[in-house]
């Protein structure tokens, strides 16, 4: 998603070049994503579930349905109060587990 206030979003315009009706019109490269046939790399997210820079329902959880889709070994640890920081876990036990698990 596009942040749609204000100075971020002129900024992330200018940023990509984008006109505005580009920019309404951009899809994203999710987009791309389901023109492919296999995607097999294990992904982890470790995301805020309250994060108002990059919303997880936004980004984050629309990715991990369309991988989850394409076949891709897939785990979400979602921190439900949790802003855009930390991106980290108080105990890696979880995600070490999860790496341990796909060998």
């Amino acid at each position: 998603s596009w942040p749609k206030i204000g100075d971020l979003y002129e900024t992330a315009l200018e940023a990509y070049g984008l006109s505005l009706g580009e920019a309404l019109s951009w899809k994203g490269p999710l987009d791309d994503l389901k023109q492919r046939d296999q995607f097999a790399v294990p992904v982890m997210f470790v995301a805020g579930g309250n994060d108002q820079v990059v919303p997880w329902k936004e980004n984050g959880e629309l990715l991990e349905h369309l991988l989850r889709k394409l076949g891709c070994p897939v785990s979400s640890i979602v921190k439900a109060t949790c802003g855009h920081h930390p991106h980290s876990l108080h105990d890696p036990t979880p995600i070490v587990d999860w790496v341990e698990s796909l060998r």
